[in-house]
């Protein structure tokens, strides 16, 4: 598994032939291959108007191509609802809280139904949220003026930024506490 990110929440997550576009800047028609998941109504303004991809910008239970996703509402925003997702791609469970940047009595029951991910992507202010949920890495977007805060909530000496992060299960089986893992745009 690939993971790029492009700026704002605005990841790309690529499996063999899926692709998983986690809150595009842009809209523009997805070929069949691609999920989308919109976490925020600050994504995604206009919708493509021939594509053949998967958007999910909902809570609830969906499947994609074989990958289980689970959507969570958290808030509301502009009359949508802000989500918060879980997917389980090559055996790797990922959840992608948005943009959300506190947790909130609403999340703490959702946080206890969140088992054991693997992969975390969020904003750098819900550090404190993130470690206690223990993934094995956490991607944060918008990081560059938190490494500071990255630093000292994790204790991780040096953050050194990538331009993708490649991921396989058996890697992840070494890692026994929060790493985190910031993406260049």
């Amino acid at each position: 598994m690939i993971i790029n990110y492009y700026g704002e929440n605005y990841f790309k997550i690529q499996s063999g032939k899926l692709v998983v576009l986690i809150d595009p800047l842009k809209s523009r028609a997805w070929p069949n291959n691609y999920l989308v998941l919109i976490t925020s109504p600050l994504f995604l303004k206009s919708k493509p108007e021939k594509s053949e991809g998967f958007l999910i910008e909902y809570q609830g239970e969906y499947e994609f191509l074989g990958v289980p996703i689970e959507g969570w509402q958290i808030d509301f925003e502009k009359g949508k609802e802000k989500t918060i997702y879980q997917l389980i791609l090559e055996e790797i469970k990922i959840v992608v809280f948005g943009l959300i940047k506190k947790e909130t009595p609403e999340m703490k029951k959702i946080i206890s139904e969140i088992k054991n991910p693997e992969i975390v992507l969020a904003l750098p202010e819900m550090a404190e949220t993130v470690k206690a949920i223990a993934p094995k890495i956490f991607i944060p977007a918008l990081w560059e003026k938190s490494l500071p805060l990255l630093n000292e909530v994790f204790k991780q000496k040096e953050i050194s930024p990538k331009e993708k992060l490649v991921v396989k299960k058996k890697d992840l089986e070494t890692i026994n506490r929060p790493i985190i893992e910031c993406l260049k745009f």
